[in-house]
């Protein structure tokens, strides 16, 4: 490392350079450095001041924003009710009555309490149960319980697609196809 000698006064060149000139460039830096957090922090929390902000404080009274319009909701009380019947697909058997829906699943079951219907587009989400099987035998005390789960899905012609979740925030457990009066094939849990 090459080492600089410090010149006297009388050695000097014309160019004066003052030995806290890097003391204050290491200040200038800091301040930017500083400055810089404070702007991050400040755009994180959403609060930002302009110049004009801080100087011009007569300026036009700012108009009441307007209130957000709401798209008006269609009331959909044309309800379709699902026919009686039985659909069937890869893992899953629905088989509607009239105030009661079964399903089997491959490792599962489930249960909607109440009549089955669509809306006039043929979608539908109904709260139902749910019934995992347990691999391998269970104790008599110790049986499974339906849980409260929620069946999405639409209806199209003769095919009925959906999902099964435990609530609406939760992704789906299943996802199925079935059509109607189609056979299902289940492939058992053991």
């Amino acid at each position: 490392m090459r080492r600089h000698r410090i010149k006297t006064t009388e050695e000097q060149s014309p160019v004066k350079i003052n030995p806290s000139h890097f003391r204050i460039k290491a200040i200038v830096l800091a301040l930017v450095m500083l400055a810089g957090t404070l702007a991050a922090a400040t755009h994180i929390s959403g609060r930002t001041n302009t110049a004009s902000e801080q100087t011009n404080t007569r300026s036009k009274p700012k108009k009441k924003p307007s209130k957000p319009v709401k798209p008006k909701k269609m009331p959909d009380n044309k309800r379709i009710m699902v026919p009686a019947g039985s659909w069937g697909g890869r893992g899953a058997s629905i088989v509607v009555e009239k105030s009661l829906v079964k399903f089997e699943f491959d490792c599962a079951q489930g249960e909607i309490r109440e009549p089955f219907s669509t809306d006039s587009k043929g979608v539908f989400k109904v709260n139902g149960f749910y019934l995992r099987h347990p691999f391998g035998p269970t104790l008599a005390n110790n049986e499974p319980q339906f849980a409260p789960a929620v069946y999405k899905g639409f209806i199209k012609d003769k095919t009925m697609t959906f999902a099964v979740a435990w609530n609406d925030t939760d992704p789906p457990i299943a996802e199925y196809a079935v059509e109607s009066g189609k056979s299902a094939r289940l492939t058992r849990c053991k």
